[in-house]
This record gives C-alpha cells, sequence and structure tokens, in this order.
C-alpha cells in the first residue's frame, strides 16, 4: 500500500467577502477531512478579526451552527491556530478577514480519510 502526501490547500490572504478555502472531494463517497488545523498569521499593524465555518455540502456558510472560528483576533504580527471540525464529501472550510489583506490563512494539519 502507498501513502501519498498532498497539501490541503495552499495559502491564501483573506478578504472581508466570504471565499472557499477547500472542499472535501466527493469521490470517493466516504471521504473524510479529520485533524484539520489551519493558522491565521496577521502581518498588519493592528489586530484583526477572523471568522471561519465548516459548511455542509450545499448549505449557507453564515449559519450560526456552522461557525468553528467566531469573530477570533488575530494579534499585530502575531498568528493564532485553530482545528478544523470532521468534514465530510462536498463539505468545506469558508473563511473571511476584518480587513483585505492582513490576514493569512495557512493549512497545519489534516487528512483525508475514506
Amino acid at each position: 500500500m502507498t501513502i501519498s502526501y498532498l497539501q490541503f490547500f495552499a495559502p491564501i490572504v483573506l478578504t472581508t467577502a466570504d471565499q472557499t478555502i477547500y472542499t472535501v472531494p466527493t469521490n470517493p463517497t466516504s471521504n473524510l477531512l479529520r485533524g484539520g488545523r489551519v493558522r491565521f498569521a496577521n502581518s498588519s499593524s493592528s489586530a484583526v478579526q477572523v471568522t471561519a465555518y465548516a459548511v455542509p455540502a450545499n448549505a449557507a456558510p453564515t449559519s450560526p451552527g456552522n461557525v468553528f472560528a467566531p469573530n477570533i483576533s488575530v494579534p499585530i504580527n502575531g498568528f493564532i491556530d485553530v482545528d478544523v471540525p470532521l468534514l465530510g464529501p462536498g463539505d468545506s472550510i469558508q473563511a473571511l478577514a476584518g480587513s483585505n489583506s492582513a490576514i493569512t490563512m495557512s493549512a497545519i494539519n489534516g487528512a483525508l480519510f475514506s
């Protein structure tokens, strides 16, 4: 059996508009993202709020039941690491920041199991 490692998602600079960061592949239909962990790094000169959602397939991102990082304040030139809930096929991670071009979101852990 071969184990292949792939990048969860490339680092992305967040904006004030909600963005889909990663969607769990639907093939195979048994895919499950486990152990997901992301980093929000702030490169600006003021603290910036971040909100992230674990969105079920075909659901609205901003439903209160989907938020896993609610208005977290990322300090000046600092970072916050956050665990991502289990995600199934077609589920996605979506996020936005309180300021454009201040927050970089990076994957630091996570694996697909099926």
